[in-house]
């Protein structure tokens, strides 16, 4: 669980399942250029090949935001929820707004495993040890 950067480290082999996956994404754009439909995609980039995983439409709302180059902004926000997420290989998600015909980069995830297991589940100086607990290091 926990909100991630630009990139997820999953330590283990390949493949991998997250019991959830949500993504929040807030697309705020210039009311001038809010016309037609407004949808939100996510992508996953697994080597060469890009699958389009979701799309779903959505409103815009005016927003109490300062005007943008004189123009006031609208937004429209999203949530996104894979349950479960199934992760065969490292892989790019790209999430991205698509407004009166527009794309707009709203932001991506690595999600790279590593192999191993994950730092914090390394064995304390007294497991598998002879030594008493007032002996370890």
């Amino acid at each position: 669980m926990g909100i991630y950067g630009p990139e997820m480290l999953l330590f283990g082999p390949k493949p991998a399942t997250l019991p959830k996956l949500c993504i929040a994404a807030h697309l705020h754009v210039p009311a001038s250029m809010a016309r037609g439909p407004v949808e939100i995609a996510l992508f996953q980039h697994v080597g060469e090949t890009t699958s389009e995983l979701v799309r779903v439409a959505g409103d815009l709302e005016v927003v109490d935001l300062p005007p943008a180059d004189g123009d006031r902004l609208v937004a429209a926000n999203f949530h996104l929820n894979a349950s479960p997420f199934q992760i065969t290989d490292d892989c790019l998600l790209q999430v991205r707004g698509f407004v009166a015909g527009n794309e707009i980069k709203l932001g991506g995830l690595y999600i790279k495993f590593q192999p191993g297991e994950w730092p914090g589940d390394e064995p304390t100086a007294t497991e598998g040890s002879t030594q008493q607990p007032d002996q370890a290091l």
